[in-house]
């Protein structure tokens, strides 16, 4: 497989990047970074570091990206061209960004992913099949991040909302509550609090709390390194690569639709 690894010195593109390196079966052929970046026009496991999206998808039969909304508009823009595979963990996604993965997605297999940890993505499995399974439950949902993370609640902690609310045939913004202050009045029979806690360098904690009167279920999920996300994210891409064109999620790659 050839890739293509954006963002490449961030906090999980050097995850990438490193897993990459060291796996027989993958080469680098493209490395594309922010214009501003101090490490263009040098050279990387023998592929030069540019800004031009363009020239970093040369060759690529897949990319790989963790970097921001703009950014990975720019990347899903210029890969419609080629129809190079795409492997999108941004977070925060604008509507702009969302629009040009889909627009890929026509000419190329294209997965989006809050979070790419395979623990992760069976848990928002398990939590649709747990609520879906107790209706007469409360659904509460905590996660926790280290202190430089900039949104919150995280996208993975929303999509364990959205399955819980789909599992009761509803939507995020019918049963979501993350403003709890003050005199709230009782907890209504629908809602789901999302809550997040912000701290020194916790790479990610979630869990989804099932209460009745008489007892109480817990699933967690605790990441221990960013290792995980990246080899989940080279796991989505050896996965896609060669597939039709077509929107994937990680419950394809673990064989869970």
């Amino acid at each position: 497989m050839k890739l293509c690894v954006v963002a490449p010195f961030g906090r999980m593109g050097s995850e990438v990047l490193q897993l990459a390196e060291a796996n027989t079966n993958i080469e680098i052929v493209g490395l594309l970074d922010a214009p501003d970046s101090s490490k263009i026009g040098s050279t990387l496991s023998g592929v030069r570091v540019t800004d031009e999206p363009s020239f970093a998808l040369t060759g690529a039969d897949v990319y790989i990206d963790f970097s921001s909304s703009a950014s990975s508009q720019k990347v899903a823009t210029a890969a419609l061209a080629t129809e190079v595979a795409a492997v999108v963990g941004t977070t925060a996604l604008d509507d702009t960004a969302v629009a040009a993965l889909s627009k890929l997605s026509s000419v190329a297999p294209t997965l989006v992913a809050a979070n790419f940890s395979l623990g992760v993505n069976l848990l928002v499995h398990l939590t649709a099949k747990a609520v879906a399974s107790l209706p007469s439950f409360d659904t509460e949902i905590l996660e926790i991040h280290h202190k430089r993370k900039v949104d919150a609640p995280s996208g993975t902690a929303i999509a364990l909302l959205e399955a819980a609310a789909e599992a009761r045939t509803l939507t995020a913004n019918e049963v979501q509550n993350s403003h709890r202050f003050g005199i709230t009045g009782p907890r209504s029979e629908n809602e789901i609090g999302v809550m997040a806690l912000r701290g020194g360098d916790v790479i990610g904690d979630h869990t989804v709390y099932l209460f009745s009167d008489e007892e109480r279920l817990e699933l967690t999920h605790r990441a221990a390194n960013r290792a995980v996300f990246a080899k989940g994210a080279l796991s989505a891409a050896s996965w896609l690569h060669g597939k039709p064109p077509g929107e994937y999620r990680m419950n394809d790659v673990l064989g869970l639709t």
